[in-house]
């Protein structure tokens, strides 16, 4: 599979995460909102990720060691400075935020299992 239709593939998972999520919304409004707020940052530090390591491809290895070294403190500038606005002003449940973080974490080690397991049967 390529890096394309792989980051794709997550994505799209991670989205139905947040759309079951979003089916306990009338219920829960706080939980869902702090697990859902987490998810879309957690999804959109992967897809800033996985631009930023296409764009580095082309690049020479100084250039692309500074270009990771500048978008890594970047991105987790930003997701620390939305976590404390977030945190701080709109009152979220700090556990499930961070739950909802985990999620590309989660769906990449879970999808991996499942390829890790699907491959193993396809070699016996």
């Amino acid at each position: 599979m390529s890096n394309a239709k792989y980051i794709k593939q997550i994505m799209r998972i991670m989205c139905l995460t947040i759309g079951i999520a979003l089916l306990f919304l009338p219920w829960q409004m706080k939980s869902v909102a702090s697990f859902i707020s987490g998810a879309i940052l957690s999804l959109l530090n992967i897809w800033w990720l996985s631009r930023n390591i296409t764009g580095n491809l082309s690049l020479n290895e100084n250039k692309a060691r500074l270009e990771v070294f500048k978008n890594f403190y970047l991105r987790y500038l930003i997701l620390i400075v939305c976590s404390v606005i977030l945190v701080k002003f709109a009152g979220i449940n700090v556990i499930l935020y961070g739950l909802g973080l985990l999620t590309g974490q989660i769906v990449i080690i879970i999808t991996q299992l499942l390829e890790n397991v699907s491959g193993s049967k396809g070699q016996e």
